[in-house]
């Protein structure tokens, strides 16, 4: 509760490239009176003691270009009308903060949406195209209903919006030798 999902930060190490970043999400937090209807839908894994310090240190490694860790309270989507007994339970999460170097945010309309939108469509990363991960979050989205895909209208948005440009672009601007799956026909 109290943060929303947005796609401000630049990744030129999994889904875009030092010369042609692409767009991931972070997680920010929402000021204001809107603070206590916002929320992030996400999956939250319980690790065994004994395999956290690896899993932070994995994480931490991952996580390098620009996210830290925050301790958040997380819940059970639905809360108590999804069945469950378990209430808010401590979980750490990573967050690209508006004072990291990558972070990048742009209105929910207008050229600087635009812009956006063509940068996920084009960038290709070591972890792949851009906008497969914008889509994975949006199918995640879908999966979650109707509740999930209203809370994060901006993921929905950027989504509906990169599908109208149609396919994949699969090469990013002053890249060399990359292609989409599309192109290569799988």
């Amino acid at each position: 509760q109290g943060f929303c999902r947005r796609f401000f930060q630049l990744s030129t190490d999994h889904r875009g490239t030092p010369t042609f970043p692409g767009r991931v999400a972070t997680v920010i937090p929402v000021r204001g009176d809107q603070a206590d209807s916002s929320w992030v839908v996400g999956v939250a894994y319980r690790i065994a003691d004994e395999e956290a310090d690896k899993v932070l240190a994995y994480l931490d490694f991952r996580e390098k270009g620009g996210y830290t860790r925050h301790l958040v309270d997380v819940s059970p989507l639905g809360g108590q009308e999804s069945g469950s007994t378990e209430g808010p339970i401590r979980a750490v999460m990573y967050a690209g903060t508006e004072d990291n170097p990558a972070y990048s945010s742009f209105p929910d309309e207008g050229e600087e949406l635009e812009k956006a939108v063509r940068q996920i469509h084009k960038a290709v990363g070591p972890s792949g195209p851009n906008v497969d991960y914008l889509r994975n979050v949006a199918t995640f989205l879908h999966s979650c209903g109707a509740e999930a895909e209203q809370l994060d209208h901006h993921t929905i948005g950027l989504a509906d919006a990169v599908e109208r440009l149609g396919g994949r672009e699969g090469k990013a601007e002053g890249e060399e030798g990359i292609v989409s799956e599309d192109k290569k026909g799988g």
